[in-house]
């Protein structure tokens, strides 16, 4: 009747919380991109680019991803990175 094992669901995501001192700055910019894709960039490499939907001026967004294979990737990227600088681009 049932099935056992890992359940795949049709839609993936990755959620990513940012700290509050920049919350106000990812809303403002989002206001200004919706509709437009925006990088996101770990150990200064794009790892995604989604298209921004809405402002986003919560504390946490949710990044889709095609299957629950590139969530898990994706998720693994963002624990794993530690901070540094990269060179500037346009």
């Amino acid at each position: 009747m049932f099935e056992t094992g890992p359940v795949e669901y049709p839609f993936a995501d990755v959620e990513v919380c940012y700290a509050r001192k920049i919350q106000r700055r990812i809303c403002e910019l989002t206001r200004r991109i919706v509709g437009e894709p925006m990088d996101v960039v770990i150990g200064c490499e794009v790892v995604a680019r989604p298209v921004i939907r809405e402002r986003l001026c919560g504390f946490c967004i949710s990044i889709s991803a095609a299957d629950g294979a590139e969530a898990e990737r994706l998720a693994e990227k963002l624990r794993s990175e530690k901070v540094k600088t990269c060179p500037a681009t346009s």
